[in-house]
C-alpha cells in the first residue's frame, strides 16, 4: 500500500529553539539547538497530523532532511554511526548510473530470515500471518504488500529491505532435482530494515537522512515527530564530525596477495579441483550442458574488526558494488563487479560479464590486452551464450517485444581486471513484480552455467559443500517497487571468528584443468589480500 502526500517545508529555528511551520511564530520545544541557521525537514508536522488518524500501526511515515555533504566518505560516516545491526552500500568505480548513490542503514526495525521458513523479529512486524511459510517470490511479494508506506518524493533510495539471497535458495525455488541436499551453514535469505537511512548523492553533493514514524509514533504523533527530528539532527552532527573522505588508491604489487600469514583451508585440493573440472568437461562432451562454473570454498581464522576488512577491500579492490552488512552474528563483506538485476520504474536491466584479462602495466599494454580479449573466440562465444541466457531470463517477465541488448561486448575496466560486458534491458510486464523479475534471473548464468537447471544439478553433484552465499545475490528491495542486486562474488563472510570466501571458474569443452584452477586462485587473490592487510590473522 503506497500513500502519497504532498511534502511541505518544516523549519526548525535553532536560535529560538522552537519548531515553526510556514512562518508561524508559535511552536513547541524541540530540544534541538544550534548557534545559527535553519534545518528543513519533510513532510511538515501539520501534514503528518492530517493523515495520522487514517493510518494504522503498520504504516511507515518517512521524515527526512537533506544537507550539503561536508566531505565525509560513506565508510567514515557508517563507522561513526555503527551499531549492532546495519549496512553500507557503495559504488567506488563505475558510470554515474551505478556510482551516484551510497546508502547507510543503522539500527534495526525488522530482521527477516528464511531457512527455509520465514521468521520476522524486531520492533516492526507488519506480517505476522506470513511467518512459517517457505520462502518464495510469492511470499516476499505478500510481505512487501503488508508494509504500508508513504513514499517520499526524493531521488534514489527511499527505504526498503537490504540483505542477501543465498545460492542455495535457487535450488529450492527452481525445484532443482539434486542427488543430495547438503548441510547449510547460512540462511537461504536474510534481510534487515533499519531505523534510519543515510543516502549520499555524489552527483548533487548532498546527504539525506531518513527516519520512519510508525506504531507508537502514530499514537502520539507530536512526540514521535520531535523524536525523529532529534535523531536526524544528532545523526547529521555525527556525520559532520566524522573523518574526511579518504582517497581510494590502487594498491602496489606488494599489497595484492603475496606472503600468507595464516593457513588457509580449502574444501578441495588443487588436484581435486582439477578432477572436478575434468568431470564437468565429461558432462559437456556428453551434451548435458554447454558450460558450468565450478568453485571451491576457503576459510581462515579472522579475529579482527570485520569493518576493517571492508575498508581494506574497498582500498585494494574498488568495485561497482561494495557492501558491508552486519547481521550481528555474521558480517557480509564484498566488492562485486557484476550486477545481477536492477529494476527501476519497471525498467529491467541486467549486465552479464564474461571474459577476463588482467589490467596492463601501462596504457599501451592495457590496450593490447583488451584487443587480445576481444579476439579470443572462446571468451567471446562464452559471453554470447550468457547474453542469450540473460535475454531469455528477462524475456519471461517482460512485455512482449520490449527486450533489447542495448550494449554489446564492450570492455569495462576495473582496478585489477578488464571484462567483456553487455547490457540487456526490458520493460516489466503489467502482471509481474520486480521480485518476479529477480527470481527469473536468479541465479546468474555467469556463476551457474547453461542450461541453468542442469548445470546447477551437476554443480551440486560435484562440489563437496553447499555454496551458501557464494553466487547468490546481495542488494536491496525498495518499498517503491525498485530493486538492485549484485552477484555475490568477491565476498567474504565473517562468522564465529572465521572468514569464508569462495571463487570459481567457468568450464567449457576446451578448458584446461590447471588453467581453471589458476583462474579460481586469481579471483580469490583480492579477498586474501584484504584479509591479510586487515592484520592480526590468528
Amino acid at each position: 500500500m503506497y500513500i502519497y502526500v504532498q511534502e511541505t517545508t518544516l523549519v526548525v529555528n535553532h536560535d529560538k529553539n522552537e519548531l515553526q511551520q510556514d512562518g508561524d511564530a508559535g511552536g513547541m520545544d524541540t530540544g534541538i539547538t544550534r548557534k545559527s541557521g535553519q534545518t528543513l525537514f519533510f513532510p511538515s508536522l501539520d501534514e503528518v497530523k492530517s493523515i495520522s488518524d487514517t493510518l494504522s500501526a503498520k504504516t511507515l511515515i518517512p521524515v527526512y532532511h537533506t544537507f550539503d555533504d561536508p566531505g565525509v566518505s560513506p565508510a567514515s560516516a557508517y563507522e561513526a554511526l555503527r551499531g549492532t545491526y546495519g549496512f553500507l552500500l557503495e559504488s567506488i568505480e563505475g558510470n554515474e548510473r551505478n556510482a551516484r548513490y551510497s546508502v547507510i542503514g543503522t539500527g534495526l526495525l525488522m530482521h527477516i530470515t528464511a531457512d527455509p521458513d520465514m521468521h520476522i523479529t524486531g520492533k516492526y512486524n507488519p506480517a505476522e500471518e506470513l511467518e512459517g511459510r517457505g520462502v518464495s517470490a510469492e511470499l516476499l511479494n505478500d510481505l512487501l504488500r503488508c508494509i504500508e508506506y508513504q513514499s517520499p518524493d526524493i531521488p534514489g533510495y527511499a527505504g526498503g529491505l537490504a540483505g542477501y539471497f543465498s545460492y542455495d535458495l535457487a535450488l529450492k525455488t527452481l525445484e532443482v532435482a539434486c542427488i543430495e541436499e547438503k548441510p547449510r551453514e547460512f540462511p537461504l535469505a536474510e534481510f534487515m530494515m533499519p531505523e534510519a537511512y543515510v543516502v549520499f548523492d555524489h552527483v548533487q553533493g548532498s546527504i539525506t537522512i531518513l527516519r520512519f514514524l510508525f506504531g507508537e509514533d502514530v499514537k502520539d504523533i507530536e512526540s514521535g515527530y520531535v523524536a525523529a527530528l532529534k535523531q536526524i539532527s544528532s545523526m547529521e552532527k555525527i556525520i559532520s564530525n566524522a573523518l574526511p573522505s579518504e582517497k581510494t588508491e590502487r594498491p602496489s604489487s606488494s599489497e595484492t596477495g603475496s606472503g600468507l600469514r595464516s593457513e588457509y583451508t580449502s574444501a578441495v585440493t588443487e588436484n581435486e579441483f582439477e578432477e572436478l573440472v575434468r568431470a564437468a568437461k565429461e558432462y559437456i562432451l556428453n551434451g548435458d550442458i554447454f558450460q558450468a562454473v565450478i568453485s571451491k570454498r576457503c576459510a581462515v581464522s579472522y579475529e579482527n574488526d570485520p569493518f576493517l576488512l571492508y575498508r581494506q577491500m574497498r582500498r585494494l579492490n574498488p568495485s561497482p558494488y561494495m557492501y558491508f552488512m552486519d547481521f550481528s552474528d555474521k558480517q557480509v563483506i564484498g566488492a562485486s563487479p557484476e550486477m545481477l538485476i536492477k529494476v527501476q520504474d519497471r525498467q529491467i536491466t541486467s549486465v552479464p560479464i564474461a571474459g577476463t584479462r588482467k589490467r596492463g602495466k601501462d596504457p599501451r599494454e592495457d590496450t593490447e590486452l583488451e584487443k587480445e580479449l576481444l579476439a579470443d573466440k572462446k571468451e567471446c562465444a562464452e559471453h554470447l551464450m550468457l547474453v542469450d541466457l540473460s535475454r531469455n531470463d528477462i524475456g519471461r517477465v517482460s512485455r512482449y517485444g520490449s527486450v533489447r541488448v542495448t550494449g554489446f561486448m564492450s570492455v569495462e575496466k576495473f582496478s585489477h581486471v578488464q571484462h567483456i560486458v553487455s547490457t540487456v534491458e526490458g520493460i516489466l510486464a503489467d502482471n509481474k513484480t520486480s521480485l518476479d523479475a529477480f527470481m527469473s534471473c536468479f541465479p546468474a548464468g555467469t556463476v551457474s552455467g547453461a542450461p541453468k537447471i542442469r548445470a546447477m544439478q551437476i554443480i551440486n553433484e560435484l562440489e563437496p559443500t553447499s555454496r551458501g552465499l557464494y553466487a547468490g545475490a546481495v542488494g536491496y528491495l525498495g518499498f517503491n517497487g525498485n530493486l538492485d542486486f549484485a552477484i555475490l562474488i568477491r565476498t567474504v563472510v565473517v562468522k564465529d571468528k572465521t572468514a569464508y570466501f569462495q571463487s570459481g571458474a567457468g568450464i567449457v569443452a576446451d578448458s584446461d584443468p590447471a588453467s581453471e584452477f589458476t583462474e579460481s586462485e586469481n579471483k580469490a587473490a583480492s579477498m586474501k589480500a584484504a584479509i591479510e592487510s586487515a592484520g592480526e590473522i590468528a
